[in-house]
């Protein structure tokens, strides 16, 4: 619970969805289904974002333009998403979502050297 609550701060801060560090959390330590994870990390992050954009849009930081541009986008992105990933072997996702973090920990290194 208290790594949620941190994870949660976290990602409203910074704006990040959280599920970078949840997914390997339920996985490895709660021992939860890879599509079952990635799931409940999906509702995790819209329930985290929906927060986050409360705060800025209370404080007045909110680009309705680029928000209203980008959500079609991600709506249907998310759809097609959810769908395919039904029909992804769960071993082969715990493999990519592990080159994904270890290509983002890549790229994060790059940037901070630079």
């Amino acid at each position: 619970m208290l790594v949620c609550l941190l994870v949660g701060g976290l990602s409203g801060l910074i704006g990040i969805g959280g599920g970078i560090l949840k997914i390997p959390m339920m996985v490895l330590l709660f021992h939860v289904p890879m599509n079952v994870a990635v799931g409940s990390s999906a509702f995790m992050v819209g329930v985290t974002a929906s927060g986050g954009f409360l705060g800025h849009l209370k404080a007045g930081r909110c680009d309705w333009a680029i928000a209203l541009a980008l959500a079609p986008g991600v709506f249907v992105a998310g759809q097609i998403g959810a769908r395919k990933s039904i029909k992804v072997d769960k071993k082969k996702m715990k493999v990519y979502f592990g080159y994904f973090l270890f290509a983002l920990a890549v790229l994060l290194a790059i940037r901070t050297a630079i």
